[in-house]
């Protein structure tokens, strides 16, 4: 059922055509409507108002339409705020967090420039470093004059031993007139006296021996020249002894295992021309070696072994018994405790074989090392002696070795000397200013503790 609003009865038709110029004529002829009329159409209207459902939905629906506009008014309210807050909160978030790149930028740039600072003052450092360090390892005038002899040492030996070999024996006896002497004096002054002890200077004494008092001894120069070409020649391989030309203890250390040696094959091949025949040290009346088929295997090599075996007892005796007490108390040196050292180093397998047990055994071992080193040698020393070409090639390598082995030395072990010498002169300069420092920072240091 449809419904129809009460206030619809009150209302006139609505007038249509005919009925509206009609009425409109009539309304015109009348007089004015009675007020009673519209009080009552009035009060109705009131009535209607106060009583239809429809108009208290409409004003309910109003009403709710007015909360909920105030609540969609209130929730922008609230968004606006909040979205300014957040606006606010993020924008003082950005603000922190430039001012904290700003800071660690700031930071940087300020750790950039230390080290910028720091890296000029070391490149400052480093070059101070390298100019001291070039003055150490720049060498001396005098180390230049010591290469510049060392090399015409070698070139007169090698012009000598082409254009003139039976000078050789003179030459050798005027080296170590010299040599012998000065060697003494070194090892005097920096405490090796007992290395004079050594073997090489056993066999150098033996040749200057027959060269000067017994070269009419065919026997006895058979004998020196075992012992002198063939054990104390080959320790300069067994022992890598380099021909560093710039020292003269090297090359002094190489000539006197290297000249004896030298000296008895031309003294033995090589017999001075008739214009010097009449000197006595240069022509002997029978040359060494000479009735070689008299001196047989007794003076090639039992010989040379009873003059080792003589030398090893008399060392031993000397080093071991008699000023054992005087080495240990003073710091000699020995050859025994430098091969030990050596060995240590190295530590191969005649470390291992030699070390083992006590003290008296391992002096035992190291002799009969070293004689069987003395028998294998004088061994190959047998065929050197009665072939020439083998005994050339012999003395070939004999100067070989020693300038292959003094060539490593100068290439490989120089440069990490002088650097090492220059790291402990650089380290002495920052104790010594370190020193400076501390005397000029506590000045009644010195007072009270005045150096000795």
């Amino acid at each position: 059922m449809s419904y129809q609003d009460p206030l619809l009865a009150y209302l006139p038709d609505r007038p249509t055509g005919k009925r509206r110029r009609a009425k409109k004529r009539s309304d015109l002829n009348t007089d004015a409507p009675h007020a009673d009329t519209w009080h009552k159409q009035y009060q109705v209207y009131q009535d209607w108002r106060d009583k239809s459902s429809t108009l208290q939905r409409i004003r309910n629906n109003a009403h709710r339409f007015q909360q909920t506009c105030d609540a969609v008014k209130r929730g922008l309210q609230q968004a606006q705020s909040q979205i300014a807050d957040q606006v606010d909160s993020s924008r003082d978030a950005v603000v922190v967090a430039l001012k904290q790149q700003l800071r660690a930028a700031r930071s940087k740039l300020r750790r950039a420039l230390q080290q910028q600072q720091q890296q000029r003052a070391s490149e400052d450092c480093l070059g101070a470093d390298l100019a001291a360090c070039s003055k150490c390892v720049r060498g001396s005038k005098q180390d230049s004059q010591s290469f510049a002899l060392g090399i015409l040492v070698f070139g007169a030996l090698a012009y000598v031993c082409g254009s003139a070999p039976w000078m050789l024996p003179g030459l050798y006896l005027a080296f170590a007139s010299v040599a012998l002497p000065w060697r003494f004096q070194q090892f005097y002054r920096k405490r090796l006296t007992f290395f004079l002890l050594d073997f090489c200077y056993w066999t150098n004494i033996a040749t200057v021996a027959f060269m000067v008092f017994g070269s009419n001894s065919p026997r006895f120069g058979t004998m020196v020249y075992a012992l002198a070409d063939g054990p104390m020649a080959a320790a300069l391989i067994v022992w890598q002894s380099a021909w560093v030309f710039g020292s003269a203890a090297h090359c002094v250390s190489v000539l006197i295992h290297l000249l004896p040696g030298l000296a008895l094959f031309a003294h033995r091949h090589f017999p001075p021309p008739a214009s010097v025949a009449h000197i006595r040290l240069l022509n002997p009346i029978s040359r060494g070696g000479e009735g070689q088929d008299s001196a047989g295997l007794w003076w090639s090599l039992l010989a040379p072994v009873i003059f080792y075996a003589a030398w090893q007892t008399i060392y031993w005796f000397i080093v071991q018994v008699c000023c054992q007490q005087s080495i240990k108390k003073h710091g000699y040196e020995t050859s025994y405790s430098c091969l030990a050292k050596r060995a240590a180093k190295t530590n191969n397998v005649w470390n291992r074989i030699v070390r083992q047990g006590c003290k008296a055994r391992r002096i035992c071992m190291f002799g009969a090392i070293q004689l069987v080193f003395t028998v294998g040698c004088l061994l190959v020393f047998a065929p050197l002696y009665h072939y020439f070409f083998l005994s050339c090639i012999w003395q070939v390598v004999k100067f070989a070795v020693p300038v292959y082995y003094g060539s490593c030395y100068q290439c490989e072990k120089v440069p990490q000397h002088q650097v090492v010498k220059a790291v402990q002169s650089k380290k002495l300069h920052i104790s010594l200013t370190a020193d400076a420092k501390l005397a000029t920072s506590q000045p009644g240091l010195n007072k009270t503790n005045p150096p000795q």
